[in-house]
């Protein structure tokens, strides 16, 4: 084996090293918004022996997403039947029925292993992006950029969505390079279905045909109406397969609704992609900058391969959608911006003779990620602060249970945010408090689910979760 496919072996070994490393935070709790209904629309499909995951509100993603939750739980679960922990099928099935909640949730380690598999290979469809459409050397560099990201290694340790969406991105960015480069009717085809793939795990990844289209812009010819086609009945699909996959976005703008659009002013709709991207990957996203500049002057075709996704996504997921400061939704953005940081990279230090001088200015540009990377990591290889309060309880005999209360605190409640819940109070005492950070003024959000400063609060906590305050109680 020569020695650049053992540096890249190393590099993805690293990266799914990184991303595995506390990929059991919190289990078999569900601390993290939006994960369980993976783990549960595969289980109603399994129990209603169908393929198509239309359950309500139990899933409201489109549909590609379940298909691959399914395949690992139900290889997962099949594996438990081959070593025993099970006699029969009714017995797995009234086990992890999605009704007993807590044993189902054990499922949940399920959905983040193929989230840090999935992960890990999005590391290498970037690096062939960078390999075809620039050269080995940015091809190793974007590798080893996206292999330290922070805020990949943060989705990638979620049983989301979101690891699988900029998977499809990135192999649909892939085949765009393609398109680009030789632009054959198999290139198209093979762009189109890689969209199909995108859109088929959430809607807006229908827009990253916009990189295939846009370099090679024409209305005219088989090829491009042949991939129109398959993404018009890949929509279809999977508006049909589930319905309200689609319902959930038209909900973001209805005016009465508590996720509403119209509840975000102008100006964070606008600028939130920006201050959330900068706040996790300032040198990257700078370097993007400077690579669309370059790009722009020497190679206008790839320039527009590389700008026309991030705007039309920009616009979707900013002005319109107003999910700008929510970073997991600006995932879909990173292979543009990693591979455009490593192009700019190389322009910028490529004529340093030194190797070692070289490899030590990329080193010098990832700093920033690796270290919050790992400080990641550390923190979330820890208890959360509910897990301790819960081993606390442990503590307190039954019968007097029912004297405790516990109130979490996040830092952004309403000065009324517990009276309804402790209006019945006679007297209470802490007796308890298991705390994040020291400074409370400083526990401003959900750190984990929604993380928007990552710098300030991987180095302000000691772990995730809120505060948590145990009081012993008398009712009146």
């Amino acid at each position: 084996m020569s020695f650049y496919p053992k540096i890249l072996i190393v590099v993805l070994l690293a990266a799914f090293l990184i991303r595995v490393w506390g990929v059991g935070y919190g289990l078999p709790q569900e601390f993290i918004s939006d994960e369980f209904l993976m783990v549960a629309g595969s289980l109603k499909m399994l129990e209603a022996k169908t393929l198509r995951p239309y359950f309500g509100d139990i899933f409201y993603h489109q549909p590609l997403s379940a298909y691959i939750s399914l395949g690992g739980i139900g290889a997962y679960l099949g594996w438990e039947m081959l070593v025993g922990k099970f006699t029969s099928f009714k017995a797995m099935a009234d086990y992890y029925s999605v009704d007993h909640a807590t044993n189902a949730r054990e499922l949940l380690i399920v959905t983040r292993f193929l989230a840090v598999l999935f992960g890990t290979a999005t590391i290498y469809l970037i690096y062939l992006v960078g390999r075809d459409l620039f050269s080995v050397r940015v091809g190793f560099i974007s590798a080893f950029f996206a292999a330290f990201d922070l805020l990949l290694i943060e989705t990638n340790h979620t049983g989301r969505v979101w690891s699988f969406l900029v998977f499809f991105i990135a192999l649909a960015l892939w085949a765009s390079v393609w398109v680009l480069r030789r632009g054959n009717f198999r290139d198209y085809v093979f762009s189109a279905v890689a969209s199909s793939l995108a859109l088929a795990t959430l809607l807006p990844g229908v827009l990253s045909f916009f990189s295939s289209f846009m370099p090679n812009f024409s209305l005219y010819g088989r090829k491009i109406w042949t991939a129109f086609s398959i993404l018009f009945f890949a929509v279809l699909a999977s508006v049909y397969l589930n319905p309200r996959g689609l319902g959930v976005i038209f909900l973001r703008f209805g005016e009465h609704s508590s996720i509403g659009a119209s509840r975000v002013g102008w100006f964070d709709k606008l600028t939130d992609p920006f201050v959330t991207l900068f706040n996790f990957m300032p040198v990257y996203f700078l370097l993007f900058f400077a690579a669309l500049f370059i790009l722009y002057k020497i190679d206008f075709k790839k320039f527009l391969l590389f700008a026309s996704f991030p705007a039309a996504y920009y616009l979707f997921i900013g002005p319109l959608f107003s999910y700008g400061n929510v970073e997991r939704a600006l995932t879909p953005f990173i292979p543009y911006i990693i591979i455009g940081a490593a192009f700019a990279a190389d322009k910028f230090f490529g004529r340093i003779l030194s190797k070692f001088l070289f490899s030590a200015s990329i080193l010098v540009l990832a700093l920033y990620s690796i270290f919050f990377s790992v400080l990641f990591d550390i923190k979330i290889s820890r208890p959360d602060t509910r897990v301790e309060a819960t081993e606390w309880m442990k503590n307190i005999p039954e019968s007097e249970k029912q004297n405790y209360y516990s109130r979490y605190v996040w830092g952004n409640e309403s000065p009324d945010q517990f009276d309804a819940a402790e209006k019945n109070f006679k007297s209470k005492e802490l007796v308890a408090r298991f705390s994040p950070i020291q400074d409370p003024t400083k526990l401003k959000s959900n750190f984990f689910n929604n993380i928007q400063n990552p710098a300030r609060v991987l180095w302000n906590v000691s772990r995730f979760g809120p505060i948590v305050e145990i009081y012993k109680v008398q009712l009146k």
